[in-house]
């Protein structure tokens, strides 16, 4: 892992999926090679939904969990605009999950 700025290179999350209740994949896409947001420190008080992903192994949120994190993601995103293109596919992959019942999302760990 290199650091570039205050960026750290090669980071372990590699997806995002909305997924049903039969874990079928609805949608995924790759994460940009900036985003980890735990390992970047982000504030946990700030931002709970974004420092409980565990860049290392899966996590899964809930409808109510998804809406805590687009709130967040409209605050955390412009902070980081060179990275614009993947919180807009992140944005949508959030509103599949929410788009109808029985969906969540999973953040694929390394």
């Amino acid at each position: 892992m290199a650091i570039v700025g205050t960026w750290l290179v090669g980071m372990a999350m590699i997806a995002v999926e909305c997924r049903n209740a039969r874990g079928e994949v609805i949608s995924r896409i790759s994460v940009d090679s900036f985003f980890n947001p735990v390992l970047l420190g982000v504030d946990q008080t700030d931002f709970p939904m974004l420092a409980g992903i565990d860049p290392y192994g899966d996590t899964f949120f809930n409808y109510l969990q998804v809406k805590r994190l687009l709130l967040e993601l409209d605050v955390y995103a412009p902070e980081h605009s060179e990275s614009a293109a993947f919180f807009a596919q992140l944005t949508d992959v959030c509103n599949e999950a929410l788009a109808k019942p029985h969906r969540f999302l999973r953040f694929v760990g390394d």
